[in-house]
Protein backbone atom coordinates (compact mmCIF):
# COMPACT_ATOMS: atom_id res chain seq x y z
CA UNK A 1 0.00 0.00 0.00
CA UNK A 2 2.82 2.64 0.61
CA UNK A 3 4.61 1.47 -2.70
CA UNK A 4 1.65 2.01 -4.08
CA UNK A 5 0.93 5.65 -2.87
CA UNK A 6 4.22 6.23 -3.43
CA UNK A 7 4.14 5.89 -7.00
CA UNK A 8 1.19 7.65 -6.85
CA UNK A 9 2.58 10.96 -5.81
CA UNK A 10 5.67 10.57 -8.05
CA UNK A 11 3.06 10.13 -11.18
CA UNK A 12 1.20 13.46 -9.62
CA UNK A 13 4.41 15.24 -9.61
CA UNK A 14 5.54 14.66 -13.06
CA UNK A 15 1.94 15.94 -14.02
CA UNK A 16 1.07 12.28 -15.39
CA UNK A 17 -1.76 12.30 -13.01
CA UNK A 18 -4.05 14.99 -11.67
CA UNK A 19 -5.11 14.44 -8.06
CA UNK A 20 -8.15 13.11 -7.48
CA UNK A 21 -11.10 14.27 -5.02
CA UNK A 22 -9.88 12.99 -2.02
CA UNK A 23 -12.82 10.86 -0.85
CA UNK A 24 -12.29 10.26 2.90
CA UNK A 25 -11.71 7.93 5.29
CA UNK A 26 -12.96 4.69 5.13
CA UNK A 27 -16.29 4.18 8.04
CA UNK A 28 -16.62 1.49 9.44
CA UNK A 29 -19.88 0.49 7.87
CA UNK A 30 -18.33 1.00 5.00
CA UNK A 31 -16.52 -2.29 5.72
CA UNK A 32 -18.62 -5.30 4.34
CA UNK A 33 -17.18 -7.96 6.21
CA UNK A 34 -13.90 -8.42 8.47
CA UNK A 35 -10.19 -9.14 7.02
CA UNK A 36 -7.28 -10.12 8.37
CA UNK A 37 -4.96 -8.47 10.45
CA UNK A 38 -2.43 -8.34 7.25
CA UNK A 39 -4.96 -6.70 4.67
CA UNK A 40 -6.14 -3.01 4.73
CA UNK A 41 -9.14 -1.54 3.31
CA UNK A 42 -8.42 1.53 0.85
CA UNK A 43 -10.28 3.55 -1.43
CA UNK A 44 -10.23 2.41 -5.19
CA UNK A 45 -8.57 5.51 -6.13
CA UNK A 46 -5.59 5.03 -3.83
CA UNK A 47 -4.73 1.52 -5.54
CA UNK A 48 -5.61 2.19 -8.75
CA UNK A 49 -5.74 4.99 -11.67
CA UNK A 50 -9.55 5.04 -12.34
CA UNK A 51 -10.69 6.91 -15.67
CA UNK A 52 -13.82 6.60 -17.90
CA UNK A 53 -13.07 7.65 -21.59
CA UNK A 54 -14.83 10.38 -23.51
CA UNK A 55 -18.39 11.51 -22.37
CA UNK A 56 -18.86 13.32 -25.84
CA UNK A 57 -19.66 11.77 -28.58
CA UNK A 58 -16.87 11.94 -31.43
CA UNK A 59 -18.05 11.91 -35.23
CA UNK A 60 -18.94 7.98 -36.60
CA UNK A 61 -17.53 6.99 -39.43
CA UNK A 62 -17.64 3.81 -41.35
CA UNK A 63 -14.51 2.40 -41.15
CA UNK A 64 -10.99 3.60 -38.30
CA UNK A 65 -10.76 2.82 -34.63
CA UNK A 66 -13.57 1.27 -32.86
CA UNK A 67 -14.74 3.03 -29.80
CA UNK A 68 -15.79 0.55 -27.07
CA UNK A 69 -19.39 1.07 -24.84
CA UNK A 70 -20.67 -0.67 -22.23
CA UNK A 71 -22.76 -2.51 -24.77
CA UNK A 72 -19.51 -3.89 -25.67
CA UNK A 73 -18.45 -5.85 -22.81
CA UNK A 74 -20.64 -8.88 -21.40
CA UNK A 75 -20.43 -12.10 -19.81
CA UNK A 76 -16.78 -11.23 -18.90
CA UNK A 77 -15.86 -10.71 -22.47
CA UNK A 78 -15.35 -7.51 -25.13
CA UNK A 79 -17.25 -7.76 -28.02
CA UNK A 80 -15.45 -6.14 -30.80
CA UNK A 81 -18.08 -6.89 -33.51
CA UNK A 82 -20.92 -4.44 -32.93
CA UNK A 83 -18.82 -1.21 -32.76
CA UNK A 84 -18.88 2.56 -34.37
CA UNK A 85 -15.76 4.01 -35.47
CA UNK A 86 -14.22 7.18 -35.05
CA UNK A 87 -11.20 9.13 -36.68
CA UNK A 88 -7.46 8.62 -35.65
CA UNK A 89 -7.69 12.36 -35.08
CA UNK A 90 -10.33 11.50 -32.10
CA UNK A 91 -8.82 8.66 -30.96
CA UNK A 92 -5.87 10.28 -30.35
CA UNK A 93 -7.81 13.16 -28.48
CA UNK A 94 -9.94 10.63 -26.41
CA UNK A 95 -6.48 8.68 -25.24
CA UNK A 96 -4.70 11.61 -23.35
CA UNK A 97 -7.65 10.88 -21.25
CA UNK A 98 -8.25 7.97 -20.98
CA UNK A 99 -5.50 5.70 -23.09
CA UNK A 100 -6.63 2.09 -22.55
CA UNK A 101 -3.12 -0.29 -22.40
CA UNK A 102 -2.99 -4.43 -22.28
CA UNK A 103 -3.81 -5.84 -18.63
CA UNK A 104 -5.81 -2.71 -18.26
CA UNK A 105 -9.80 -3.65 -17.10
CA UNK A 106 -12.94 -2.50 -18.50
CA UNK A 107 -15.92 -1.61 -16.06
CA UNK A 108 -19.59 -1.26 -17.74
CA UNK A 109 -20.99 1.61 -16.03
CA UNK A 110 -23.92 2.38 -18.00
CA UNK A 111 -27.30 0.01 -18.31
CA UNK A 112 -25.84 -3.82 -17.06
CA UNK A 113 -23.55 -2.90 -14.54
CA UNK A 114 -20.23 -4.56 -14.05
CA UNK A 115 -19.47 -6.88 -16.44
CA UNK A 116 -15.38 -6.39 -15.79
CA UNK A 117 -12.94 -7.95 -18.22
CA UNK A 118 -9.08 -8.09 -18.50
CA UNK A 119 -7.57 -6.23 -22.03
CA UNK A 120 -5.85 -9.10 -22.72
CA UNK A 121 -4.90 -7.71 -26.58
CA UNK A 122 -2.84 -5.01 -27.80
CA UNK A 123 -6.00 -2.92 -27.35
CA UNK A 124 -6.29 -0.22 -30.45
CA UNK A 125 -9.79 1.07 -29.37
CA UNK A 126 -10.86 4.30 -27.38
CA UNK A 127 -13.59 4.09 -24.52
CA UNK A 128 -16.75 6.18 -23.92
CA UNK A 129 -18.52 6.11 -20.38
CA UNK A 130 -16.46 3.15 -19.55
CA UNK A 131 -14.56 2.41 -16.41
CA UNK A 132 -10.88 2.30 -16.95
CA UNK A 133 -9.04 0.86 -14.06
CA UNK A 134 -5.19 1.73 -14.64
CA UNK A 135 -2.56 0.53 -12.38
CA UNK A 136 0.01 3.14 -10.69
CA UNK A 137 2.71 0.25 -10.56
CA UNK A 138 1.97 -2.47 -12.77
CA UNK A 139 4.72 -4.74 -10.85
CA UNK A 140 2.84 -4.29 -7.73
CA UNK A 141 -0.58 -5.22 -8.59
CA UNK A 142 -2.32 -8.61 -9.79
CA UNK A 143 -4.94 -7.71 -12.41
CA UNK A 144 -6.81 -11.21 -11.72
CA UNK A 145 -7.02 -10.42 -8.03
CA UNK A 146 -8.72 -6.75 -8.91
CA UNK A 147 -11.47 -8.30 -11.74
CA UNK A 148 -12.44 -11.05 -8.76
CA UNK A 149 -13.08 -8.38 -6.41
CA UNK A 150 -14.95 -6.04 -9.23
CA UNK A 151 -17.12 -8.89 -9.89
CA UNK A 152 -18.02 -9.00 -6.34
CA UNK A 153 -17.96 -4.84 -6.18
CA UNK A 154 -20.96 -4.92 -9.09
CA UNK A 155 -23.40 -6.67 -7.11
CA UNK A 156 -23.06 -3.84 -4.61
CA UNK A 157 -22.61 -0.96 -7.48
CA UNK A 158 -26.48 -2.60 -8.95
CA UNK A 159 -28.27 -2.59 -5.33
CA UNK A 160 -26.85 1.55 -5.31
CA UNK A 161 -26.91 2.26 -8.67
CA UNK A 162 -28.80 5.51 -10.14
CA UNK A 163 -31.09 6.54 -12.73
CA UNK A 164 -34.24 7.05 -13.83
CA UNK A 165 -34.14 5.59 -17.26
CA UNK A 166 -30.81 2.99 -16.99
CA UNK A 167 -29.00 1.93 -14.16
CA UNK A 168 -25.85 4.04 -13.58
CA UNK A 169 -22.45 4.43 -11.79
CA UNK A 170 -20.63 8.00 -11.61
CA UNK A 171 -16.80 7.93 -12.14
CA UNK A 172 -16.83 8.93 -8.56
CA UNK A 173 -18.90 6.00 -6.76
CA UNK A 174 -15.83 3.71 -8.67
CA UNK A 175 -13.11 5.64 -7.16
CA UNK A 176 -14.47 6.13 -3.66
CA UNK A 177 -15.50 2.14 -3.53
CA UNK A 178 -13.79 0.30 -0.81
CA UNK A 179 -11.14 -2.57 -1.68
CA UNK A 180 -10.09 -4.89 0.64
CA UNK A 181 -6.42 -5.21 -0.32
CA UNK A 182 -4.37 -8.35 0.94
CA UNK A 183 -0.55 -8.42 0.68
CA UNK A 184 0.52 -8.85 -3.03
CA UNK A 185 1.52 -12.82 -2.68
CA UNK A 186 -1.53 -13.89 -0.88
CA UNK A 187 -3.33 -11.66 -4.08
CA UNK A 188 -1.64 -14.57 -6.35
CA UNK A 189 -2.34 -17.29 -4.20
CA UNK A 190 -6.22 -16.30 -3.87
CA UNK A 191 -6.67 -15.79 -7.56
CA UNK A 192 -4.79 -19.41 -8.04
CA UNK A 193 -7.25 -20.71 -5.49
CA UNK A 194 -10.31 -19.18 -7.45
CA UNK A 195 -9.03 -20.58 -10.34
CA UNK A 196 -9.01 -24.37 -9.39
CA UNK A 197 -11.93 -23.83 -7.40
CA UNK A 198 -13.99 -22.49 -10.26
CA UNK A 199 -12.25 -25.23 -12.79
CA UNK A 200 -13.89 -27.85 -10.04
CA UNK A 201 -17.25 -25.76 -10.11
CA UNK A 202 -16.84 -26.26 -13.94
CA UNK A 203 -16.21 -30.23 -13.88
CA UNK A 204 -19.12 -30.46 -11.47
CA UNK A 205 -21.63 -28.66 -13.83
CA UNK A 206 -20.79 -31.05 -16.68
CA UNK A 207 -21.35 -33.63 -14.83
CA UNK A 208 -24.44 -32.48 -13.40
CA UNK A 209 -25.79 -32.08 -16.76
CA UNK A 210 -24.88 -34.95 -17.99
CA UNK A 211 -26.51 -36.52 -15.49
CA UNK A 212 -29.29 -34.32 -15.66
CA UNK A 213 -29.63 -35.00 -19.59
CA UNK A 214 -29.40 -39.14 -18.59
CA UNK A 215 -32.84 -38.87 -16.29
CA UNK A 216 -34.27 -36.79 -19.16
CA UNK A 217 -33.23 -39.28 -22.13
CA UNK A 218 -34.50 -42.18 -19.54
CA UNK A 219 -37.76 -40.87 -18.95
CA UNK A 220 -38.35 -40.19 -22.41
CA UNK A 221 -37.27 -43.80 -23.88
CA UNK A 222 -39.57 -44.95 -20.45
CA UNK A 223 -42.09 -42.92 -22.01
CA UNK A 224 -41.73 -44.01 -25.96
CA UNK A 225 -41.31 -48.02 -24.58
CA UNK A 226 -44.93 -47.33 -22.89
CA UNK A 227 -47.02 -45.89 -25.67
CA UNK A 228 -45.00 -48.17 -28.65
CA UNK A 229 -44.79 -51.48 -26.44
CA UNK A 230 -43.09 -53.88 -28.33
CA UNK A 231 -44.32 -57.34 -28.18
CA UNK A 232 -42.52 -60.11 -25.81
CA UNK A 233 -40.33 -62.14 -27.95
CA UNK A 234 -37.49 -64.32 -26.47
CA UNK A 235 -35.85 -65.96 -29.62
CA UNK A 236 -35.73 -65.59 -32.85
CA UNK A 237 -38.04 -68.38 -33.62
CA UNK A 238 -41.07 -66.84 -32.07
CA UNK A 239 -43.54 -65.03 -34.00
CA UNK A 240 -42.77 -61.80 -35.92
CA UNK A 241 -44.24 -58.62 -34.56
CA UNK A 242 -47.05 -58.48 -37.09
CA UNK A 243 -48.63 -61.57 -35.80
CA UNK A 244 -48.00 -61.48 -32.17
CA UNK A 245 -51.26 -61.95 -29.99
CA UNK A 246 -52.44 -58.65 -27.85
CA UNK A 247 -51.70 -60.51 -24.64
CA UNK A 248 -48.40 -60.02 -25.83
CA UNK A 249 -48.39 -56.44 -26.49
CA UNK A 250 -50.15 -55.99 -22.91
CA UNK A 251 -47.45 -57.91 -21.26
CA UNK A 252 -44.76 -55.57 -22.60
CA UNK A 253 -46.82 -52.56 -21.85
CA UNK A 254 -46.95 -54.12 -18.48
CA UNK A 255 -43.51 -54.56 -18.47
CA UNK A 256 -42.66 -50.57 -19.17
CA UNK A 257 -44.82 -49.66 -16.61
CA UNK A 258 -43.53 -51.75 -14.36
CA UNK A 259 -39.92 -50.23 -15.20
CA UNK A 260 -41.20 -46.90 -14.59
CA UNK A 261 -42.59 -47.86 -10.93
CA UNK A 262 -39.02 -49.15 -10.03
CA UNK A 263 -37.83 -46.28 -11.15
CA UNK A 264 -40.21 -43.67 -10.04
CA UNK A 265 -37.84 -41.58 -7.85
CA UNK A 266 -34.91 -41.24 -10.28
CA UNK A 267 -37.36 -39.95 -12.84
CA UNK A 268 -39.95 -37.71 -10.65
CA UNK A 269 -37.91 -37.09 -8.31
CA UNK A 270 -34.52 -35.85 -9.43
CA UNK A 271 -33.91 -31.91 -8.31
CA UNK A 272 -31.11 -31.38 -10.77
CA UNK A 273 -31.81 -28.38 -12.57
CA UNK A 274 -32.39 -28.68 -16.32
CA UNK A 275 -29.11 -28.39 -18.78
CA UNK A 276 -27.24 -25.42 -19.76
CA UNK A 277 -28.13 -23.51 -16.87
CA UNK A 278 -32.07 -22.85 -17.49
CA UNK A 279 -33.35 -24.55 -14.85
CA UNK A 280 -30.89 -22.88 -12.00
CA UNK A 281 -31.97 -19.54 -13.44
CA UNK A 282 -35.60 -20.21 -13.71
CA UNK A 283 -35.93 -22.68 -10.74
CA UNK A 284 -36.76 -25.21 -13.63
CA UNK A 285 -35.93 -28.62 -12.58
CA UNK A 286 -35.42 -32.30 -14.49
CA UNK A 287 -38.11 -33.74 -12.10
CA UNK A 288 -40.70 -30.97 -12.71
CA UNK A 289 -39.67 -31.18 -16.59
CA UNK A 290 -40.71 -35.45 -16.45
CA UNK A 291 -43.60 -34.61 -14.51
CA UNK A 292 -45.01 -32.55 -17.10
CA UNK A 293 -43.74 -35.61 -19.47
CA UNK A 294 -45.90 -37.62 -17.11
CA UNK A 295 -48.97 -35.74 -17.25
CA UNK A 296 -49.05 -36.08 -20.87
CA UNK A 297 -48.72 -39.32 -20.90
CA UNK A 298 -51.00 -40.31 -18.33
CA UNK A 299 -53.63 -38.27 -20.49
CA UNK A 300 -52.63 -40.33 -23.58
CA UNK A 301 -52.88 -43.62 -21.83
CA UNK A 302 -56.20 -42.73 -20.60
CA UNK A 303 -57.44 -41.74 -24.54
CA UNK A 304 -55.79 -45.12 -25.80
CA UNK A 305 -57.71 -47.33 -23.19
CA UNK A 306 -54.69 -48.19 -21.43
CA UNK A 307 -55.19 -46.17 -18.04
CA UNK A 308 -58.20 -48.48 -16.43
CA UNK A 309 -59.02 -52.14 -17.68
CA UNK A 310 -62.40 -52.37 -19.63
CA UNK A 311 -65.18 -53.94 -18.45
CA UNK A 312 -66.89 -56.72 -20.83
CA UNK A 313 -70.50 -56.01 -18.61
CA UNK A 314 -70.20 -51.98 -19.60
CA UNK A 315 -72.48 -51.07 -22.90
CA UNK A 316 -70.38 -49.74 -26.19
CA UNK A 317 -69.36 -46.80 -26.91
CA UNK A 318 -71.83 -47.19 -30.20
CA UNK A 319 -74.50 -47.75 -27.71
CA UNK A 320 -74.03 -43.76 -26.10
CA UNK A 321 -73.20 -42.72 -29.54
CA UNK A 322 -76.62 -43.50 -31.03
CA UNK A 323 -78.22 -42.18 -27.36
CA UNK A 324 -76.73 -38.97 -28.71
CA UNK A 325 -77.51 -38.69 -31.86
CA UNK A 326 -81.38 -39.27 -30.89
CA UNK A 327 -80.92 -36.52 -28.20
CA UNK A 328 -79.48 -34.34 -31.31
CA UNK A 329 -82.57 -35.06 -33.67
CA UNK A 330 -85.08 -33.55 -30.67
CA UNK A 331 -82.59 -30.50 -30.68
CA UNK A 332 -83.52 -30.13 -34.33
CA UNK A 333 -87.19 -31.26 -33.91
CA UNK A 334 -86.93 -28.11 -31.40
CA UNK A 335 -85.40 -25.64 -33.83
CA UNK A 336 -82.20 -25.19 -31.61
CA UNK A 337 -79.91 -26.67 -34.16
CA UNK A 338 -79.63 -27.55 -37.90
CA UNK A 339 -79.29 -30.92 -39.09
CA UNK A 340 -75.71 -31.77 -39.63
CA UNK A 341 -73.78 -32.19 -42.68
CA UNK A 342 -73.52 -35.96 -43.56
CA UNK A 343 -70.91 -37.78 -41.29
CA UNK A 344 -67.10 -38.40 -42.77
CA UNK A 345 -65.88 -41.29 -42.23
CA UNK A 346 -62.62 -41.91 -39.66
CA UNK A 347 -59.73 -43.86 -42.30
CA UNK A 348 -57.37 -45.63 -40.61
CA UNK A 349 -55.18 -42.66 -41.75
CA UNK A 350 -56.74 -40.74 -38.36
CA UNK A 351 -56.81 -42.88 -36.28
CA UNK A 352 -53.36 -41.70 -33.94
CA UNK A 353 -53.84 -45.26 -32.31
CA UNK A 354 -55.68 -48.52 -31.87
CA UNK A 355 -58.36 -49.00 -29.48
CA UNK A 356 -59.92 -51.31 -27.52
CA UNK A 357 -62.92 -53.30 -28.89
CA UNK A 358 -65.82 -51.76 -26.90
CA UNK A 359 -64.41 -48.38 -28.00
CA UNK A 360 -65.18 -45.84 -31.13
CA UNK A 361 -63.16 -43.41 -32.87
CA UNK A 362 -65.93 -40.48 -33.87
CA UNK A 363 -66.21 -36.68 -34.62
CA UNK A 364 -65.74 -34.34 -32.33
CA UNK A 365 -69.59 -32.76 -33.77
CA UNK A 366 -70.96 -36.08 -33.20
CA UNK A 367 -70.20 -36.04 -29.61
CA UNK A 368 -71.51 -32.61 -29.27
CA UNK A 369 -74.83 -31.37 -29.64
CA UNK A 370 -73.33 -28.35 -31.97
CA UNK A 371 -70.25 -26.75 -32.10
CA UNK A 372 -69.99 -23.36 -32.99
CA UNK A 373 -68.18 -20.00 -31.97
CA UNK A 374 -69.12 -16.56 -30.89
CA UNK A 375 -71.00 -13.90 -32.42
CA UNK A 376 -69.24 -12.57 -35.68
CA UNK A 377 -70.97 -9.14 -35.36
CA UNK A 378 -69.10 -6.61 -33.28
CA UNK A 379 -71.58 -6.69 -30.09
CA UNK A 380 -72.95 -3.44 -28.88
CA UNK A 381 -70.99 -2.06 -26.02
CA UNK A 382 -72.52 -1.47 -22.16
CA UNK A 383 -71.31 -0.50 -18.66
CA UNK A 384 -73.42 -2.89 -17.16
CA UNK A 385 -75.01 -5.97 -18.50
CA UNK A 386 -74.10 -9.61 -19.96
CA UNK A 387 -70.25 -10.67 -19.18
CA UNK A 388 -68.52 -10.40 -22.58
CA UNK A 389 -65.69 -12.71 -22.46
CA UNK A 390 -62.79 -12.57 -24.89
CA UNK A 391 -59.56 -14.82 -24.98
CA UNK A 392 -57.55 -12.94 -22.59
CA UNK A 393 -60.20 -13.83 -20.10
CA UNK A 394 -59.64 -17.55 -20.63
CA UNK A 395 -56.41 -18.38 -21.89
CA UNK A 396 -55.38 -19.28 -18.06
CA UNK A 397 -57.86 -22.43 -18.54
CA UNK A 398 -60.60 -21.01 -16.60
CA UNK A 399 -63.04 -18.14 -16.98
CA UNK A 400 -61.79 -14.84 -15.25
CA UNK A 401 -64.06 -11.99 -15.23
CA UNK A 402 -61.46 -9.10 -14.12
CA UNK A 403 -61.93 -6.25 -16.67
CA UNK A 404 -64.35 -8.10 -18.85
CA UNK A 405 -66.63 -6.19 -20.73
CA UNK A 406 -70.35 -6.07 -20.83
CA UNK A 407 -73.22 -6.08 -23.31
CA UNK A 408 -76.97 -5.22 -23.21
CA UNK A 409 -79.18 -7.29 -22.21
CA UNK A 410 -81.18 -7.28 -25.04
CA UNK A 411 -78.42 -8.49 -27.41
CA UNK A 412 -77.91 -11.29 -25.48
CA UNK A 413 -81.22 -12.30 -25.40
CA UNK A 414 -81.45 -12.40 -29.40
CA UNK A 415 -78.32 -14.21 -29.52
CA UNK A 416 -79.05 -18.15 -30.81
CA UNK A 417 -79.57 -21.10 -28.01
CA UNK A 418 -75.70 -22.05 -29.65
CA UNK A 419 -74.51 -18.97 -28.93
CA UNK A 420 -75.56 -18.99 -25.33
CA UNK A 421 -72.53 -20.76 -23.07
CA UNK A 422 -74.44 -22.78 -20.34
CA UNK A 423 -73.31 -25.11 -17.28
CA UNK A 424 -71.14 -28.34 -18.49
CA UNK A 425 -70.66 -26.78 -22.11
CA UNK A 426 -67.12 -26.23 -23.30
CA UNK A 427 -65.10 -23.52 -24.45
CA UNK A 428 -61.98 -23.70 -26.69
CA UNK A 429 -59.73 -20.96 -27.89
CA UNK A 430 -59.18 -20.71 -31.18
CA UNK A 431 -57.36 -17.49 -31.82
CA UNK A 432 -53.81 -16.85 -31.02
CA UNK A 433 -53.48 -18.54 -27.31
CA UNK A 434 -55.64 -21.49 -29.17
CA UNK A 435 -56.29 -24.85 -28.39
CA UNK A 436 -57.24 -24.21 -24.51
CA UNK A 437 -60.55 -25.54 -23.09
CA UNK A 438 -62.78 -24.52 -20.06
CA UNK A 439 -65.06 -26.16 -19.07
CA UNK A 440 -67.84 -24.33 -17.71
CA UNK A 441 -68.65 -24.54 -14.25
CA UNK A 442 -70.38 -21.62 -13.66
CA UNK A 443 -74.29 -20.77 -14.01
CA UNK A 444 -74.61 -16.74 -14.87
CA UNK A 445 -75.44 -15.75 -18.24
CA UNK A 446 -72.57 -14.47 -20.40
CA UNK A 447 -70.94 -14.58 -24.25
CA UNK A 448 -68.20 -14.65 -25.94
CA UNK A 449 -66.05 -13.30 -28.88
CA UNK A 450 -66.26 -14.68 -32.54
CA UNK A 451 -62.31 -16.65 -31.68
CA UNK A 452 -63.65 -18.46 -28.96
CA UNK A 453 -65.14 -22.05 -29.87
CA UNK A 454 -68.72 -23.10 -28.07
CA UNK A 455 -68.89 -26.35 -27.91
CA UNK A 456 -72.95 -27.31 -26.60
CA UNK A 457 -73.55 -30.37 -24.67
CA UNK A 458 -76.54 -32.87 -25.34
CA UNK A 459 -78.04 -34.54 -21.89
CA UNK A 460 -75.38 -37.48 -22.52
CA UNK A 461 -72.35 -35.45 -24.20
CA UNK A 462 -69.69 -36.75 -21.76
CA UNK A 463 -67.91 -33.40 -20.83
CA UNK A 464 -65.64 -34.33 -18.32
CA UNK A 465 -64.21 -36.92 -20.75
CA UNK A 466 -64.47 -34.09 -23.36
CA UNK A 467 -62.48 -31.64 -22.13
CA UNK A 468 -60.30 -34.56 -20.52
CA UNK A 469 -59.80 -34.95 -24.65
CA UNK A 470 -59.54 -31.08 -25.46
CA UNK A 471 -56.42 -30.53 -22.69
CA UNK A 472 -54.35 -33.48 -24.00
CA UNK A 473 -51.12 -33.47 -26.80
CA UNK A 474 -53.29 -35.35 -29.16
CA UNK A 475 -55.35 -32.68 -29.26
CA UNK A 476 -53.32 -29.68 -29.32
CA UNK A 477 -51.36 -31.22 -31.58
CA UNK A 478 -54.05 -31.98 -33.96
CA UNK A 479 -55.25 -28.33 -33.71
CA UNK A 480 -51.79 -27.01 -34.27
CA UNK A 481 -52.02 -29.55 -37.68
CA UNK A 482 -55.16 -28.07 -38.73
CA UNK A 483 -54.37 -23.93 -38.17
CA UNK A 484 -53.88 -21.40 -40.36
CA UNK A 485 -52.44 -18.14 -40.04
CA UNK A 486 -48.89 -16.51 -39.40
CA UNK A 487 -48.90 -13.76 -37.34
CA UNK A 488 -51.69 -14.91 -35.70
CA UNK A 489 -52.78 -18.84 -35.71
CA UNK A 490 -56.52 -19.66 -35.78
CA UNK A 491 -58.33 -23.15 -35.78
CA UNK A 492 -60.70 -23.79 -38.35
CA UNK A 493 -64.31 -24.62 -37.19
CA UNK A 494 -64.64 -26.78 -39.37
CA UNK A 495 -61.41 -28.31 -38.28
CA UNK A 496 -62.55 -28.56 -35.03
CA UNK A 497 -65.61 -29.95 -35.80
CA UNK A 498 -63.98 -32.78 -37.19
CA UNK A 499 -60.91 -33.73 -34.53
CA UNK A 500 -61.32 -37.29 -34.22
CA UNK A 501 -61.79 -38.15 -30.79
CA UNK A 502 -61.48 -41.61 -29.69
CA UNK A 503 -64.70 -42.57 -27.26
CA UNK A 504 -64.79 -45.12 -24.06
CA UNK A 505 -68.26 -46.79 -23.07
CA UNK A 506 -70.27 -44.49 -20.70
CA UNK A 507 -69.12 -46.67 -17.77
CA UNK A 508 -65.37 -46.43 -18.41
CA UNK A 509 -65.32 -42.99 -18.86
CA UNK A 510 -66.21 -42.31 -15.66
CA UNK A 511 -63.80 -44.90 -14.36
CA UNK A 512 -61.06 -42.61 -16.63
CA UNK A 513 -61.99 -39.81 -15.00
CA UNK A 514 -61.64 -40.85 -11.74
CA UNK A 515 -57.99 -42.44 -12.20
CA UNK A 516 -56.92 -39.12 -14.77
CA UNK A 517 -57.90 -36.92 -11.40
CA UNK A 518 -56.58 -39.37 -9.05
CA UNK A 519 -52.82 -39.63 -11.08
CA UNK A 520 -53.01 -35.62 -11.59
CA UNK A 521 -53.31 -34.68 -8.22
CA UNK A 522 -50.38 -36.86 -7.71
CA UNK A 523 -48.45 -35.11 -9.98
CA UNK A 524 -49.16 -31.68 -8.21
CA UNK A 525 -48.01 -33.52 -4.70
CA UNK A 526 -45.22 -34.05 -6.92
CA UNK A 527 -44.15 -30.98 -8.19
CA UNK A 528 -44.74 -29.08 -4.73
CA UNK A 529 -42.51 -31.57 -3.29
CA UNK A 530 -39.67 -31.08 -5.89
CA UNK A 531 -40.25 -27.53 -5.43
CA UNK A 532 -40.16 -27.73 -1.71
CA UNK A 533 -37.09 -29.64 -1.85
CA UNK A 534 -35.21 -27.72 -4.19
CA UNK A 535 -36.23 -24.33 -2.09
CA UNK A 536 -34.62 -26.06 1.01
CA UNK A 537 -31.60 -26.82 -0.82
CA UNK A 538 -30.89 -23.25 -1.69
CA UNK A 539 -31.50 -22.01 1.61
CA UNK A 540 -29.38 -24.53 2.96
CA UNK A 541 -26.65 -23.86 0.55
CA UNK A 542 -27.29 -19.87 1.19
CA UNK A 543 -27.12 -20.46 5.26
CA UNK A 544 -24.02 -22.41 4.59
CA UNK A 545 -22.24 -19.68 2.29
CA UNK A 546 -23.00 -17.08 5.18
CA UNK A 547 -21.48 -18.82 7.85
CA UNK A 548 -18.44 -19.30 5.62
CA UNK A 549 -17.79 -15.32 4.99
CA UNK A 550 -19.30 -14.57 8.72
Amino acid sequence: MDDLITKKEMLIKSKILKRAKYSGEIDEDEKRFLIPDNWVWARASDIYDIRDGTHDSPKYQDNGLPLVTSKNIYSGKLDLTNVKYISDEDHAKISERSKVDKDDILFAMIGSIGNPVIIDIDPIFSVKNVGLFKYYDRSQSVPEFLLLFLKLAAVWMKEEASGAVQSFVSLGQLRSIPIPLPPLEEQKRIVAKVDELMALCDKLEVQQQQQANNVLRANTAAINALLNPEPQQTTKSQKTSATVSVSETKASFEQNWKRIAQHFNTLYGCTLPMPDGEGRKKKHLVGLENVKALRQVITTLALMGKLVSQDKNDDTALTLLNKIALEKDKLVDNGLIKNGKPLIPIDLSEQSFDLPASWEWTRLHEIMAVVTDGDHQAPPKANTGIPFLVIGNLNQGKINRENCRFVPNEYYEKLNWSRKPTKKDILYTVTGSYGIPIMIDVSYDFCVQRHVAILKSSKSTPDQYINLVLRSKYAFDYASNIATGIAQKTVPLTGLRNMPIPIPPEAEQKRIVVKVDQLMNLCDQLEQQLTQSYSDAEKLMQATVQSLVA
